[in-house]
């Protein structure tokens, strides 16, 4: 059977595939069918297989007996996601129920709240809040711990089930799981101004579901970037004097 891409869908890449709705993930011989599935879809279909940090050849040989003896249903969903990251492509995900993950460290991506604060790596490796509009956490502030758990520990724990094609890209879908809630206040030690400091953070903004509580009025780095409301930025150097006059004036 040939596949010629441009006259595929998303849909109809893998028609020829048949689906067994009834056959439930414990059957094992269906998790080995499932593994097969995946390593020849990318090792006939991905043009970037021979670019993953680990050889595909191999990644075939470490998944075979995880996926014979799994343990649990969380610990196989686990390894699905561990295996989707396995191509370090950024595009690449899985999307799993959420109550499969219970008691696991991807529970944290299916909890409704989040603080509504942006975190960064600084060039020190430090995790540093980024913009914040919470009243606990201020911009610069650099997280050690959350409820007691190691920042660092905790970016470790998801570091393997996430796909991305660099470091960053990986930070870049890790960091906000970190600041996730089911509505409980999060006991977040952290470094302000070389002090450590423990704050309990109560206000959450983000709702997966869809519903927003009201933020609160905590300024970001947006609202005095060029361009905000009432703000002018002059170049003396360029600008001539009547160009500044203008602005001046214009901006009272």
């Amino acid at each position: 059977y040939y596949v010629v891409p441009f006259l595929q869908t998303l849909k109809s890449y893998f028609e020829r595939e048949k689906a067994y709705p009834d056959i439930t993930w414990e059957d094992q011989g269906y998790r080995i069918l499932t593994l097969f599935r995946f390593w020849n879809a990318m090792e006939y279909c991905f043009p970037y297989v021979e670019m993953t940090d680990k050889k595909w050849n191999e990644v075939l040989t470490e998944f075979l007996p995880l996926f014979l003896n799994p343990g649990s249903k969380a610990r196989y969903n686990l390894q699905l996601c561990r295996l989707t990251a396995h191509i370090d492509d950024s595009h690449g995900y899985i999307e799993i129920p959420s109550p499969d993950f219970r008691q696991t460290m991807l529970e944290r991506k299916q909890y409704k709240l989040s603080v509504p604060a942006t975190l960064i790596e600084s060039l020190d490796g430090e995790i540093v809040v980024q913009q914040t509009k919470t009243s606990g956490l201020e911009r610069g502030d650099i997280l050690l711990s959350i409820n007691g758990e190691d920042i660092y520990q905790m970016i470790n724990d998801l570091y393997p089930y996430v796909a991305a094609s660099n470091h960053a890209g990986k930070l870049h879908r890790i960091l906000p799981l970190l600041l996730r809630s089911e509505g409980s206040p999060l006991e977040i030690s952290c470094l302000r101004n070389g002090k450590e400091l423990a704050l309990k953070i109560e206000d959450f903004t983000h709702d997966l579901n869809g519903k927003n509580p009201e933020e609160t009025s905590r300024k970001t780095w947006t609202d005095y970037a060029p361009g905000a409301a009432d703000i002018a930025y002059i170049d003396v150097g360029t600008m001539s004097k009547k160009t500044t006059e203008d602005i001046l004036r214009k901006s009272r």
